[in-house]
């Protein structure tokens, strides 16, 4: 996959899903955005995300942010290109 694409989860949530860059030793950093709100997650060569930030609906760094339920829809996305 490259550039930005939107998807719809089975749960019926619109995500946009945008492949930053390569990680060295393989996998990928994703930027992922629904519900006004805002993901940073870096995905091992192995398919394991791993949360690096999130941004709350007015832009400002979320520490408590967790991995959005849907992210397995999404990860399945990103596999399938």
């Amino acid at each position: 996959m490259r550039g930005t694409e939107q998807i719809q989860t089975r749960g019926g949530t619109e995500v946009k899903i945008e492949v930053v860059e390569p990680l060295s030793g393989g996998g990928c950093r994703l930027d992922l955005a629904a519900d006004n709100r805002e993901w940073r997650v870096d995905v091992s060569a192995s398919g394991t995300p791993e949360l690096v930030t999130g941004w709350n609906s007015r832009g400002e760094v979320d520490a408590d942010a967790e991995l959005p339920d849907w992210i397995e829809d999404a990860l399945a996305h990103v596999g399938r290109k």
